[in-house]
């Protein structure tokens, strides 16, 4: 699960978003969304 990720890529990933302004779910939603479609 990306909340609980240790991971730097998802880290990195999240902060990013992060600064764009979204929340932290957010954030997680765009990225699970994001990875399905690849």
């Amino acid at each position: 699960m990306l909340v609980y990720s240790t991971r730097a890529e998802d880290f990195q990933a999240i902060k990013r978003l992060r600064e764009q302004g979204l929340s932290v779910s957010e954030a997680v939603e765009r990225l699970v969304i994001e990875r399905a479609s690849q």
